[in-house]
Formats: C-alpha cells, sequence, structure tokens
C-alpha cells in the first residue's frame, strides 16, 4: 500500500532497513560485499540523504568495517553523553530556579556560568 501511494517513502524504508541488516553480518566479508551493493544503490539514488549517506560510509569504510568485525558499538558512549547533558540542565535550572525563589542575583551567577 505505501508503496502505491508513496513511492519515494518506500524506497527510504527499503533503504534504511537493509543498511540497517547488513550491519548485523558477523561475516566481515559477506558484510563487505553487501555494503558494496548498498552502496551502489544508495549512490544511485535520487534521495539526497543517501546520497550524503553514501559519501559518509565511503569516507568511513575500514571503520565501519573493523566495528563489524569487532562487534563493537558506540551505543554505550552515546548514552554516557546523553546523561552528562541530561545532568547539566538539571543544574543549570535548579541554580535558575533556586536564585529566582531565594532572591539571589542572577547576573552574578550568568557570569559564573558563561565564564
Amino acid at each position: 500500500m505505501i508503496a502505491e501511494n508513496n513511492n519515494r517513502f518506500y524506497r527510504a524504508c527499503r533503504m534504511k532497513e537493509t543498511l540497517r541488516l547488513l550491519l548485523k553480518i558477523k561475516d566481515v566479508d559477506g558484510a563487505a560485499t553487501e555494503l558494496k551493493r548498498w552502496l551502489w544503490w544508495a549512490g544511485h539514488s535520487r534521495i539526497k540523504a543517501f546520497k550524503e549517506l553514501y559519501q559518509k560510509i565511503k569516507r568511513h569504510w575500514e571503520h565501519i568495517l573493523n566495528t563489524i568485525r569487532l562487534g563493537m558499538s558506540n551505543a554505550r558512549i552515546e548514552a554516557t553523553n546523553n546523561k552528562i547533558k541530561l545532568n547539566k540542565f538539571y543544574v543549570n535550572w535548579s541554580v535558575i530556579y533556586y536564585s529566582k525563589y531565594n532572591r539571589i542575583d542572577q547576573s552574578a551567577i550568568w557570569t559564573f556560568w558563561s565564564g
């Protein structure tokens, strides 16, 4: 149904899912072959986002194959970075809230945080 109504969206979903599945292949040679096939597909696509992704994958080809070879992911690093960002957000807003309701000069706080 989607293929009939919105062909561009359907192709984008197929390309995304194909890439997601091929990155789960454990065999490096098989993954490299499938990735080359996917790159040909993305390189001939008329979807701008996939053209850009094509360039990025070509640039980081060896790193991607090393990730498949070692079976590692940067998910844990990304999760830690998000926790740090969230903590910074809470600290900033708690300082603003505390200074607002306890009548502390906010200009001194902004000077502290920006400097």
